[in-house]
C-alpha cells in the first residue's frame, strides 16, 4: 500500500510543479508585453 501511495504521489507533485512552471511562464510573458506597451 505504501509503494502504491508513493507512485500515485509522485505524478502528482510533478504536475504541479509543471503547472506552476507554466503559470510563472505566463506571468512573465504579460509582464513582457506589458513593458512593451508602456
Amino acid at each position: 500500500m505504501n509503494n502504491l501511495e508513493g507512485v500515485s504521489f509522485l505524478p502528482t507533485s510533478t504536475f504541479m510543479i509543471f503547472e506552476r512552471s507554466l503559470v510563472a511562464l505566463a506571468v512573465i510573458h504579460e509582464q513582457h508585453r506589458s513593458n512593451r506597451n508602456w
